[in-house]
């Protein structure tokens, strides 16, 4: 079982009663004479302090306190009252709407409402707005928020909507526009609002932007037309002073003017600005562009922001943006604004910067592009020369090279050749060149060469040269010693004819003398004549076919060894011969034998022709009697 305090306190007081005097604590007084009791609400005190009795808060009725209150600071007042007076005199007050009282604390005040909260009079208790309002001015009671406001449960106050949105009244918040849209005056609704650089639509639902060269303010729902020199400007919501690309604003800033000389402005600029240095107005003067001028190019082909010099051989004019190459035969120096021509005797020099004269050796016509080499062979001295006619043909024993200005002598044992363009070699009788080309040597014994000959020639076998000889000696009647060096006799009863290699022997019963050059050289004994035979068509090497040799001569002819003819010869009339004779015998006086006996063959031949008839002799090696009849008709017969 719970006991409170008060029973708790009762219990102990009756126990002490027994013992002791009968007193109360404080907050108690007497009640009847035998007990204490729990002083009243409104009262305080109590206690043998105070002869055990409970004294009264106050008069006012909306005084209080708690039952048991032991002293006068626990006298407050009812709620929705204030305490106010001084210790014993208290008074409470009502509280004020916007203010409560709590009817807590000794000296209890009306306490404001919170920024949220409403209170009426009286009230002991202050009481939150809901969503949508807010307390009024006294916070007496929470107003609904108006339309273009709205108040959540932490706003002290209805909060304006923002820029774009609205709200109906009682909102907790505010909804925004959608495009094109804008809140109505009290921001309570959105209406159609195109704004600057639109219109209205046909069905008044949306917005179109207003045509080229139109214009609409925010406000307006139709667009207008802006007037000469006059455009819209960036958002299409006014009309704005434009001159455009070349022109200015005048002073009045109410027309255009256009840019003076070497001024531009842009399409969008009101005021004209000078180029600068290599820059010039492009056409409609609305922007400086490079224009770097003659002699000059820009200084890149796809985004150029300056200019360099063209430099030597090349050119520009005042238009161009890049140098071109001079054409031939032309020249430029630096920054040249056109080329030059070269004249006749001159051409470019290496640069291509200036003209220069043709040297010595060289020559250009008017037409040609470059100085031109006198040909190999000629030369020129002459300076700037016009034309081929000053190259000269080198003399004897000179030669030249191509641009020669003068000629160089050929040195020993060499000439020039025919065009004069080179020295060869030329050796001169007996000499040719050596193996390495370089210069002349004596040809051997067994060679020869002449003037004209590069090389040593072989002598024939059968001829013979001595070293350094310009031509070989064919060895007649002598054959070549083993160098080939001269020329060795051929001894007796040999010969040699010059194309023969070797002494070659007489036919047997032949002799000759030392050196002889020739068969007929050879000659055979009395009474013998020399005999060839006939040589084959085809002679590969001489002597050829079968030797000759040295014959009987027939009766009726003879050879004397001594004689020079190698052949025998008919005995003359009256005489005659029999083989192998060196002479013929003359027969006896009244006698014609030997014409007979040396006719007799030609008679029998001529017999055998034309007759049967004929004489012969009986014998041919002696003269023999015959009737004159009989030589008559042999005669006769012949």
């Amino acid at each position: 079982m719970y006991l409170s305090w008060h029973n708790i306190l009762l219990l102990i007081l009756i126990i002490a009663s027994f013992s002791f005097t009968l007193s109360c604590d404080v907050g108690f007084e007497f009640f009847g004479s035998e007990s204490c009791s729990t002083c009243r609400t409104g009262t305080y005190g109590g206690g043998t302090a105070n002869d055990d009795q409970c004294a009264s808060c106050g008069v006012n009725p909306q005084l209080t306190s708690l039952a048991g209150s032991t002293d006068v600071g626990a006298c407050t007042c009812n709620s929705g009252f204030g305490l106010s007076g001084s210790l014993g005199s208290f008074s409470c007050t009502q509280c004020n709407p916007g203010t409560f009282g709590p009817n807590s604390g000794a000296a209890n005040a009306c306490s404001d409402c919170s920024s949220t909260s409403v209170s009426v009079a009286g009230a002991g208790s202050c009481s939150s707005c809901e969503d949508g309002t807010a307390p009024n001015e006294p916070h007496s009671e929470c107003a609904v928020c108006a339309a273009g406001t709205y108040s959540a449960a932490a706003d002290a106050t209805c909060q304006d909507c923002g820029a774009d949105t609205v709200s109906s009244p009682g909102s907790v918040e505010c909804d925004p526009c959608n495009d094109n849209y804008d809140p109505n005056g009290d921001s309570s609704a959105c209406v159609l609002s195109c704004g600057a650089g639109l219109k209205n639509n046909a069905r008044v639902d949306g917005c179109d932007s207003c045509p080229g060269g139109q214009v609409s303010g925010v406000s307006e729902s139709t667009c207008s037309a802006c007037s000469t020199h006059f455009a819209p400007n960036g958002d299409s919501s006014a009309c704005v002073l434009f001159c455009g690309a070349g022109l200015k604003n005048n002073a009045g800033a109410d027309g255009c003017d256009s840019c003076p000389g070497g001024q531009v402005s842009g399409a969008s600029e009101s005021t004209c600005s000078s180029c600068s240095t290599h820059f010039a107005p492009n056409g409609d003067s609305s922007a400086c562009v490079l224009s770097c001028g003659a002699g000059l190019k820009n200084n890149d082909d796809e985004e150029p922001t300056g200019c360099l010099v063209c430099p030597v051989g090349k050119y520009s004019g005042a238009a161009d943006t890049t140098c071109s190459d001079c054409g031939a035969n032309q020249v430029a120096p630096p920054q040249a604004s056109s080329c030059s021509t070269c004249d006749a005797g001159q051409e470019p020099n290496g640069d291509l910067s200036s003209c220069a004269n043709c040297g010595a050796g060289k020559f250009a016509t008017a037409e040609q592009a470059a100085c031109h080499n006198c040909s190999p062979g000629k030369f020129s001295a002459a300076l700037a020369a016009t034309g081929d006619l000053t190259c000269q043909v080198c003399g004897d024993g000179k030669i030249s090279g191509a641009a020669a200005p003068e000629c160089s002598e050929c040195g020993v044992n060499n000439v020039p050749n025919g065009a004069h363009t080179a020295c060869v070699l030329s050796c001169g009788n007996g000499l040719a060149v050596n193996e390495a080309g370089s210069a002349c040597e004596a040809c051997p014994a067994g060679k020869r060469s002449g003037v004209n000959d590069d090389n040593c020639i072989d002598c024939s076998a059968s001829s013979a040269a001595v070293a350094q000889s310009s031509s070989c000696t064919a060895c007649v009647g002598s054959i070549p010693n083993v160098d080939q060096s001269e020329c060795s006799q051929c001894p007796s009863n040999t010969y040699s004819s010059g194309l023969m290699t070797a002494c070659q022997d007489c036919p047997s019963l032949s002799t000759s003398s030392a050196g002889s050059s020739e068969l007929g050289d050879c000659l055979c004994g009395d009474g013998r004549t020399m005999f060839v035979p006939a040589a084959p068509s085809i002679c590969l090497s001489l002597p050829c076919g079968d030797p000759p040799q040295c014959n009987a001569c027939a009766a009726g002819k003879v050879r004397a060894g001594e004689s020079e003819e190698n052949s025998c010869t008919i005995c003359s009339e009256g005489k005659h011969s029999n083989a192998a004779q060196t002479a013929c015998t003359p027969c006896a006086a009244d006698t014609l034998v030997h014409h007979l006996a040396t006719s007799s063959a030609r008679i029998a031949q001529q017999a055998n022709k034309r007759t049967e008839f004929r004489v012969q002799a009986t014998t041919t090696t002696a003269c023999a009697e015959t009737d004159k009849e009989t030589l008559r008709m042999g005669a006769k017969h012949v």
